[in-house]
């Protein structure tokens, strides 16, 4: 048999190392230390975490009249005083990376004007930065916005180009953009409820053919009008924040605006009948000295105010007559309004059969689900 030799013994014997008398010395893993408790860590990351979980020291915060404010840019549209503005847990300050302390902090925030104001908080290791964009706008140029919207309510036609006429005419105010831009989104949000000629109708609301692809509804109109005109405390502001209420039956929201004209007090009477039905057109709704009918709601809103706001049973019947006879030219809020006012009114004539025919209309509604329970039973005695 024959041996198939490789070389390997004969290479290797002599080259053959004794190791039993060499030291292995492994190297030393690193070793992460806790500097406040000498805690040893594996990681880098153990050590972040221990420190997280048995050393977390509060983060330094920066809060604005209550709220504590996040990481987005910080908006501030009116003018503030030293106490609106709080700092928790801070050791260092600075405003615009120059070192402050937190009294004259307070005192540049809150005399800011037009301006954008890069504001830092730290306290050891921790840092905290924010960004602060002013836009206060002036008394003179409220005033002025005011006064070119009362003007534009009673003297233009609503359409596209006196739309634009106003935004060039309050476009000089600049302190006031922002409220400008609410206000106009109110007007485009009546132009589109209003369905005039340069609109197309789509489903509930009504989109406007000349906005291509950066179309919004009615609703959505609405709402930025909402969002904007909350940051303003005037009484033109106030009144339309009302009358938007009002349009989407947040009756509560348009009660407990700081406002005295009929709207508030016509909110607090549907409230107060949602608690005692039948009782609509027990009484005034609204005192007499509350006559100070806002033109600049929705037409259709207005028709339905009147209705409600119209004592006499005769004229009042008109009314409703005329708004159920075009129900279905109304969007569903308006039609909730005209549902419920119509039970009201008929079951204040003694009318009971059509009282409930109407009351079924809104009876499986989250606003009118004890109401019509109730209501129902006081009608049903007429029948």
């Amino acid at each position: 048999m024959a041996t198939w030799t490789t070389g390997y013994s004969e290479f290797w014997e002599d080259r053959i190392v004794d190791f039993s008398s060499h030291q292995v010395t492994l190297p030393k893993a690193p070793e992460y230390i806790c500097s406040s408790c000498e805690e040893v860590c594996l990681t880098e990351i153990d050590l972040l975490n221990h420190r997280n979980y048995w050393h977390a020291s509060p983060q330094p915060q920066l809060s604005f009249r209550g709220k504590i404010c996040g990481s987005s840019r910080l908006n501030i549209s009116k003018t503030s005083s030293d106490e609106d503005w709080r700092f928790s847990d801070t050791e260092t300050i600075k405003v615009n990376d120059e070192v402050t302390t937190q009294g004259a902090a307070k005192k540049r925030l809150s005399t800011a004007e037009n301006e954008v104001i890069n504001l830092t908080l730290m306290k050891g290791p921790s840092t905290r930065e924010y960004s602060i964009s002013f836009s206060i706008a002036s008394d003179s140029d409220l005033n002025n916005v005011d006064s070119a919207f009362k003007d534009f309510i009673n003297t233009s036609t609503l359409s596209q180009r006196t739309i634009n006429d106003f935004i060039e005419r309050t476009r000089r105010f600049t302190t006031a953009k922002k409220y400008v831009e609410a206000l106009v989104h109110y007007l485009y949000g009546l132009q589109l409820r209003e369905n005039h000629d340069d609109l197309v109708a789509e489903g509930n609301h009504r989109i406007s053919s000349n906005f291509g692809t950066n179309t919004y509804s009615d609703d959505e109109r609405f709402a930025m009008a909402l969002e904007g005109l909350r940051e303003f405390d005037r009484p033109l502001a106030e009144l339309l924040k009302g009358i938007m209420f009002f349009q989407i039956n947040h009756f509560p929201e348009c009660k407990y605006l700081v406002m005295n004209n009929q709207i508030s007090a016509l909110a607090d009477s549907i409230l107060k009948a949602f608690i005692n039905p039948g009782s609509l057109f027990n009484h005034p709704i609204w005192p007499a000295e509350h006559d100070d009918v806002s033109t600049p709601a929705v037409l259709h809103t207005c028709e339905i105010i009147g209705a409600f706001l119209t004592f006499d049973s005769v004229e009042r019947a008109r009314k409703i007559q005329d708004l159920v006879d075009n129900l279905g030219y109304f969007n569903p809020n308006d039609r909730f309004k005209i549902h419920f006012l119509s039970a009201e009114h008929f079951y204040s004539i003694g009318d009971g059969a059509q009282s409930i025919a109407h009351a079924k209309q809104i009876q499986n509604l989250n606003l009118t689900e004890e109401w019509y329970e109730k209501f129902v039973k006081l009608a049903s005695e007429q029948i």
